[in-house]
């Protein structure tokens, strides 16, 4: 009997023990992570915020001036123009995040249509084509082949018809 007391003693301290612990393990790690988001930034790293407050500003001004200008066009205007090294996907971050990116107007888009069936000519002489390839002759050399077709509806399909066919040794017309 008094070693069941002694035990329950024992187990009541451990466990209290334990509860001890975890709280001041959760305030250890809760400490921490407040002190990682206030913490600052050190080494060569700690600047850049500085250094992309110039460079917006500088952008933000040139596309007042020039609103139509995607990152492209402003990226080469601070190379070449401002002479200021700044590499392009800095750039583009930048004015991707301040939302100054050129955007494409819809009304500009091309309206598709679904095309249909294949078209065919519906008279003679309608459609004509023109087609030039190359062969290579063993002991001459190369040798160009133009050939113009015709192309007329009769009966089911369209047929083609050699109207005419040229060859030269050059590929210029003469």
């Amino acid at each position: 009997m008094f070693e069941t007391a002694s035990e329950d003693k024992r187990t009541l301290r451990l466990e209290s023990e334990n509860t001890k612990l975890k709280g001041l393990v959760g305030e250890l790690a809760l400490e921490l992570k407040t002190e990682r988001l206030v913490m600052k930034k050190r080494g060569p790293y700690s600047k850049v915020p500085a250094r992309n407050i110039e460079l917006l500003e500088r952008v933000r001004a040139l596309k007042a001036d020039h609103p139509f200008w995607g990152y492209r066009r402003i990226w080469a205007h601070l190379h070449f123009v401002d002479e200021r090294i700044v590499d392009k996907n800095r750039e583009y971050r930048l004015m991707k995040e301040h939302r100054l990116t050129a955007r494409g107007s819809l009304l500009l888009k091309a309206k598709r249509k679904p095309i249909g069936h294949k078209p065919r000519p519906s008279r003679p002489n309608q459609w004509w084509g023109i087609d030039m390839t190359k062969v290579m002759i063993e002991g001459f050399g190369w040798v160009y082949v133009v050939i113009v077709g015709l192309a007329h509806k009769e009966g089911r399909g369209a047929l083609r018809r050699i109207a005419g066919l040229g060859l030269a040794l050059a590929g210029r017309p003469e």
